[in-house]
């Protein structure tokens, strides 16, 4: 994997329950490629929406 694996930037982003925010990847290749399950099961469990 390149760079800091996913979930470390969700535990930058999300320190305590009071805290919100959104990672988002805008490359398409996470839903079109057989790689891109591998990056979104990397993530924490947390609502995911997956759009246009």
């Amino acid at each position: 994997m390149y760079g800091p694996v996913p979930v470390q930037y969700a535990g930058r982003l999300i320190r305590t329950p009071e805290d919100r925010g959104r990672i988002v990847v805008l490359d398409r290749r996470v839903v079109q490629k057989r790689y891109g399950q591998d990056i979104l099961d990397a993530l924490p469990q947390l609502r995911r929406e997956i759009g246009r």
